[in-house]
């Protein structure tokens, strides 16, 4: 793929050192905007993995209607020189077939370097939705160098019981879908592909019922498997997954679907895995939210649940190296307001005890934060703690904040 030279779209980058409650932080900020009339759109990368720190973002702009975008995507590495331009193309396979959902695909940052681009495709309407056929694509991209593998599964369905489960590590990754023609004849399997596209082993059959997101236990060691949180309307469901496919439930929360607007935060840093989550997000206050962690084998290692009075409208978690973790929370009522200015963290020991911080709020102007804004707790290399920001507030408008604090001040 062309990989293209030089800095573009740069509105804004803030290097300060702000005090912010009772802690200092240091915040490194960009932001980046496109002509409001222009055919090009901007898309923010993921901040679903915490065991890296870098964001990806893209400049888009459909080249077939519905049915091939070509993208430049940027490895925002803060502090750092960015990675190279890299240009991808988001398309569907053939004449019959439309990208799915508008064109709308993900960029998840994994393995330094690297940018997994996800999307699907589908049959074109009028098709019965019965009878849609569905692809599962995936553009592993090496930023350093703008080389992509690119991967297709034809998969049978698309329903919260049958996502496709990526999971991410340093030398591979995983993906677990239903495919009878991608799996040799059997519904479900696991496959397995280094990162220049190569098939690695044979073909693992898996469960029906193991779908959803997934997050590796070690990064570095994919035979120790990986957790999976399966998505649907009315559950949380956690499920540790070992090397040979085999699922144990290790956890599984109920709500009503009809009263309940639930969001979760996960981390797997450090072989450990954490989950919080709230059912009741952006809707009423005081507001409760939950967190598990679980060891490299699925055991509970803490289990807490903290009310706030304030409202919540994002939360993000954090795996502490020894067991315990960080929550970050945050939201208000109305733009402004003094709740609007800061955020909470707080540290949870592996006994379950807490400990309240304060810090000063980015300046994002995200005027939906429930659905643009993204949060992810992160690690750098000079010993910090950092609280990465990204909000999509419009289709030519991305700011990403990445607020840092050395960890011997959270101790």
């Amino acid at each position: 793929m062309l990989r293209l030279s030089g800095a573009f779209l740069l509105v804004a980058l803030t290097c300060c050192y702000a005090s912010a409650g009772i802690v200092d932080s240091s915040s490194y900020a960009r932001s980046w905007t496109l002509p409001k009339d222009g055919p090009r759109t901007l898309i923010q990368g993921t901040l679903f993995t915490t065991n890296v720190n870098t964001f990806p973002y893209a400049t888009c702009e459909f080249t077939k209607p519905n049915e091939e975008r070509v993208c430049n995507v940027t490895l925002v590495r803060p502090n750092k020189q960015d990675s190279g331009i890299c240009r991808v193309k988001i398309f569907a396979n053939s004449k019959d077939k439309e990208l799915f959902y508008n064109g709308y695909f993900q960029m998840i940052p994994f393995a330094r370097e690297h940018v997994a681009v996800v999307w699907y495709d589908q049959t074109k309407e009028p098709a019965n939705a019965v009878e849609k056929k569905y692809d599962f694509k995936i553009t592993i991209l090496d930023t350093s160098n703008c080389k992509t593998a690119h991967l297709d599964f034809p998969i049978q369905k698309v329903h919260y019981d049958f996502f496709p489960a990526l999971v991410t590590y340093d030398n591979q990754i995983d993906v677990v879908v239903n495919s009878v023609q991608a799996c040799g004849g059997v519904d479900r399997c696991k496959l397995s592909f280094d990162l220049q596209g190569k098939q690695i082993g044979d073909v693992q059959p898996y469960k029906p019922q193991l779908s959803g997101y997934a997050n590796a236990v070690s990064p570095a060691i994919p035979a120790k498997g990986f957790f999976q949180d399966v998505k649907n309307l009315s559950s949380i469901r956690v499920l540790f997954v070992n090397a040979e496919g085999e699922g144990k439930e290790v956890l599984n929360v109920k709500f009503d679907e009809q009263k309940q607007n639930k969001r979760d935060a996960y981390s797997n840093a450090y072989e450990l895995y954490s989950i919080c989550w709230t059912p009741t997000i952006s809707t009423k206050k005081p507001t409760k939210i939950s967190c598990s962690q679980f060891d490299a084998t699925g055991n509970t290692k803490v289990s807490k649940e903290i009310t706030f009075p304030q409202l919540l409208n994002w939360a993000a978690v954090h795996n502490l190296p020894k067991g315990g973790l960080f929550l970050a929370t945050g939201g208000c009522e109305q733009a402004g307001s003094e709740e609007c200015k800061t955020f909470r963290v707080h540290k949870i020991n592996e006994l379950g005890q807490e400990k309240p911080y304060e810090f000063q709020a980015p300046d994002l102007q995200c005027h939906d934060i429930t659905s643009n804004l993204e949060v992810r707790i992160s690690e750098n290399d000079r010993d910090e703690v950092c609280f990465d920001f990204s909000c999509l507030s419009s289709s030519t408008n991305l700011k990403f904040v990445s607020t840092c604090v050395e960890k011997t001040r959270l101790n």
